[in-house]
C-alpha cells in the first residue's frame, strides 16, 4: 500500500520542450534530485526562462515549506497543479522526487 503521507518517483524528460511535474501526494516538501545523465534545467513557469535554473548530473532542488507558512490548508502542493517544468538538455533527463506530507 502506498503512503499518503511520502513518495518517490522517477521522472523522466526530454529534450524537445518543458514538461510539467504534478506532485503525486499533497505535500509541503519537494526534493528532486538529476539522477540521470543528463543536465536538466527546470522553471517555476513554463514560457517564462527567466525563473529557469540548471541542476547539472547529482544537483538536487528541495523546496520546504514549513506547515505553519501554509494558511488555512494542511499542504502546499497539491496534485492538480504542477510544481515546476522540467527540460534535459539533451537526450533524456531523470529526476527522482521525493514528495513529503
Amino acid at each position: 500500500m502506498a503512503s499518503p503521507t511520502y513518495a518517490k518517483t522517477q521522472f523522466v524528460v526530454d529534450a524537445l520542450s518543458f514538461q510539467p511535474f504534478t506532485p503525486t501526494i499533497k505535500c509541503n516538501n519537494v526534493r528532486f534530485v538529476n539522477s540521470g545523465t543528463q543536465t536538466v534545467y527546470i522553471r517555476t513557469s513554463q514560457a517564462d526562462a527567466t525563473t529557469q535554473d540548471t541542476l547539472l548530473v547529482g544537483d538536487s532542488e528541495n523546496i520546504d515549506v514549513p506547515t505553519r507558512a501554509v494558511r488555512d490548508v494542511a499542504w502546499r502542493f497539491d496534485p492538480t497543479f504542477p510544481v515546476l517544468w522540467a527540460q534535459a538538455s539533451s537526450g533524456n533527463g531523470t529526476l527522482t522526487v521525493t514528495q513529503i506530507e
